[in-house]
């Protein structure tokens, strides 16, 4: 089953679930980079994981390579 993302602001707190269907990533990938300090900023209340939508955006804008760059990175 998925967790729609819902649509409502940048600042939206999403599920593990949700984030994990915006990113197209399973949540066991999530649990796995937060495990290793890696992956996107995530927030904790209690046991409960939530991430930011904005920050969601944020940490994929950062990992966008260009065609060239990705090419001048084989060589």
């Amino acid at each position: 089953m998925t967790a729609p993302v819902p649509a409502c602001s940048a600042d939206a707190l999403l599920t593990e679930m949700q984030a994990a269907h915006l990113l197209s990533l399973t949540p066991r990938t999530l649990q796995t980079w937060r495990l290793r300090g890696s992956g996107p900023a995530f927030e904790c209340f209690g046991s409960r994981v939530r991430y930011r939508q904005a920050t969601l955006a944020a940490w994929l804008s950062a990992r966008t390579v260009s065609t060239a760059a990705a090419g001048e990175g084989a060589r």
